[in-house]
């Protein structure tokens, strides 16, 4: 996965910092990731423990030999379908068996990481906005209001993730 977007979660400078290369794929982008992703992520409600799974996987991954082609493999997170992510940790087995030693399937993983993806995303993109003294719109339909919720509310959870 993007280690810019591992960084970005875990740090609060780096949720501003990372604006820039999140935005470089808008909101009308995110229909690259298909109809069936879509419906899912909008359907998918995280928790704090499958959030704690991806977490805990994204270090495993991160500590990998194989970093940076995961990194340089998922760098257009936001623009990727669930099935591609499956794709990618199919290929490469340091990230197979950190998703496994996650207790998470393939499936939840890619689904989780991309709800959590969406979710810091827009909270980076309101942050921005407000900033400016705008207001900012709601999430986007496929980005349930709970799921940026929760992200908001356990930021000092992501930040402990080095």
């Amino acid at each position: 996965m993007s280690m810019q977007l591992w960084r970005m979660a875990r740090t609060r400078v780096g949720i501003a910092a990372g604006i820039a290369a999140l935005l470089s794929s808008s909101p009308a982008n995110s229909f690259a990731q298909g109809p069936e992703t879509l419906k899912a992520l909008q359907a998918y409600q995280l928790t704090v423990p499958s959030l704690t799974k991806v977490l805990d996987a994204g270090r495993t991954i991160e500590e990998s030999p194989e970093a940076t082609q995961i990194g340089e493999a998922t760098a257009e997170l936001t623009r990727m379908s669930i099935e591609q992510v499956m794709a990618v940790a199919d290929k490469y087995p340091s990230m197979k068996r950190a998703i496994a030693s996650s207790g998470l399937s393939s499936r939840e993983f890619a689904t989780a990481l991309l709800s959590f993806t969406w979710a810091t995303r827009y909270l980076a993109e309101e942050e921005m906005l407000t900033g400016m003294g705008k207001t900012p719109p709601g999430p986007p339909a496929h980005v349930p209001k709970a799921n940026v919720d929760l992200v908001r509310r356990n930021r000092a959870l992501i930040q402990r993730y080095p």
